[in-house]
């Protein structure tokens, strides 16, 4: 029997090549790619949360639950390819996500459409690297229809905004006042929309209102400017839509037919008989595609790892990673546990509900249409949608690893700086110097990032173990036990 790798598509070995090229065939050139993907993703973890909340303090906040969740630091010194997908798909939500809440600028199109591009990008890398990747994908994909949406809505404003203009009548010389420079006053700047799209609508002058009455359209208004505004938004339109065929149609394509060739060999073996072949290309790359919906190899190497994925919501049982004389029924393993940080998982789970509670209530609140409640609605979807989507590409494999579980935690942690923006005070007060003072939510965050710091410091000789007898693990390590999975847990 020919042994491969069967968990992960062909560009998921392609990626590990390099390293082993460079360093040999040694535990650091596998481990090497893993790190690498994990220090990216940290960063990407950063940019998304930076971007959601709209502050650069829960982007740090998200980027440290991130480093002690415990996941990362066991997938990012494993020589496997779990950190490559998790950083794509993560990558993928942040480009789309710009998309959404900064639409594309008429003046810079291409750069603005960008976004799209490298969302498609990321999410073709993810695909090529583990089929059960399209299912958040397709999150993403929704992500975009919700960002044609709003520019459709900003080009809808931008008619009105012109009718409304072209229909006030002309002040007169005397309504004109000197600006503060000395110079005639300009036209009263338009507030922007909370999240930085379309610009939001002033009112409409009564002269305005009257002739639209009257059935005059707004387009028949402006006149010849409704072709110019009309043209820029259907460009706008054809490059979004240009980007996202190219990028998660063509590249996908692309990097799972190239990535192939190389081990198409292995496929041969794997999938075939090598002596005598009788399955077409194709019949092997889809064979390589499908196979990740059927989890083999990680799951003959874990231990307590038939639980059922909704175990994740409250992740106090781990994982016990065996190293590769477990094939042999050997009683060494090597002490890594593929599980989030036991006090990460008990506040996610607690800020899930508690912004779950807040984001409902809000629903039936006076104030429910204001800036901030709307900006609060969507990071709780997006951090809600990409949780679901996650779990559910996980529910769809048979016994699969809790190492899968990565993505998931990063959604999942998201709640913890959503429950703390939740639990801002309305008004803001200052202090002497004009700073605003520390709110007791700000205090409660950090005494749960140091006890999440503790936990994970105490977690390292665990997860940075080597191997040892069972017997000599539960000695070292079963003081730090939280819940039995067999063997101990940090």
């Amino acid at each position: 029997a020919y042994l491969a790798d069967t968990d992960f598509n062909s560009l998921a070995t392609v990626l590990m090549i390099p390293s082993v090229a460079l360093f040999g065939t040694s535990p650091f050139a596998l481990r090497l790619p893993a790190f690498l993907a994990a220090c990216a993703c940290l960063v990407f973890v950063y940019l998304l949360g930076a971007l959601l909340f709209r502050d650069d303090k829960y982007g740090f906040v998200f980027a440290f639950l991130f480093a002690v969740c415990g996941l990362t630091a066991t997938l990012g010194r494993l020589g496997a390819p779990y950190m490559f997908v998790t950083c794509a798909l993560v990558a993928s939500v942040y480009f789309m996500y710009r998309f959404f809440a900064r639409g594309i600028s008429s003046r810079h199109v291409v750069r603005g459409g960008l976004n799209i591009f490298f969302s498609g990008l990321f999410a073709a890398f993810a695909l090529a690297m583990n089929s059960l990747s399209v299912f958040p994908v397709l999150g993403v994909l929704v992500l975009f229809g919700f960002g044609l949406r709003r520019q459709k809505l900003a080009y809808k404003n931008e008619i009105l905004k012109a009718a409304s203009r072209a229909a006030a009548p002309a002040p007169s010389a005397s309504a004109v006042s000197p600006s503060p420079e000395g110079g005639e006053g300009a036209p009263e700047s338009v507030p922007a929309d909370a999240e930085g799209g379309a610009p939001a609508v002033p009112a409409v002058p009564a002269a305005s209102a009257e002739t639209l009455t009257a059935g005059a359209s707004s387009i028949g208004l402006i006149g010849g400017n409704s072709a110019k505004i009309k043209a820029n938004y259907a460009y706008k339109t054809r490059v979004s839509w240009a980007f996202a065929a190219l990028s998660f149609l063509l590249c996908t394509f692309v990097l799972l037919l190239l990535s192939s060739l190389v081990t198409y060999s292995a496929y041969v073996k794997a999938f075939d008989d090598p002596s005598s072949p009788s399955m077409s290309y194709a019949a092997l790359l889809w064979q390589g595609i499908s196979s990740s919906f059927n989890v083999t190899n990680v799951t003959e190497y874990t231990n307590a790892n038939e639980l059922n994925p909704l175990a994740w919501f409250l992740p106090l049982k781990a994982a016990t990673l065996y190293d590769g004389v477990g094939e042999i029924a050997s009683s060494r393993y090597l002490a890594w546990n593929a599980s989030m940080n036991a006090a990460v998982g008990i506040a996610s789970l607690v800020a899930f509900a508690f912004s779950t509670i807040g984001v409902v209530s809000e629903l039936f609140s006076q104030n429910r249409g204001s800036r901030l409640n709307r900006r609060i609605r969507r990071v709780y979807l997006v951090l809600l949608g990409g949780m679901l989507l996650s779990l559910l590409s996980a529910l769809c494999v048979a016994r699969v690893s809790a190492l899968y579980s990565s993505l998931f935690s990063v959604f999942y942690m998201g709640f913890i700086p959503l429950a703390v923006r939740i639990g801002q005070p309305e008004e803001v007060r200052l202090r002497a110097d004009g700073r605003p003072k520390t709110s007791a939510a700000d205090v409660l965050l950090g005494v749960c990032l140091f006890v999440f710091a503790v936990f994970f410091l105490l977690s390292v000789p665990s997860w940075y173990g080597f191997g040892l007898p069972t017997r000599a693990a539960e000695y070292l390590f079963g003081w730090m036990s939280i819940a039995d999975n067999g063997y101990f847990r940090p």
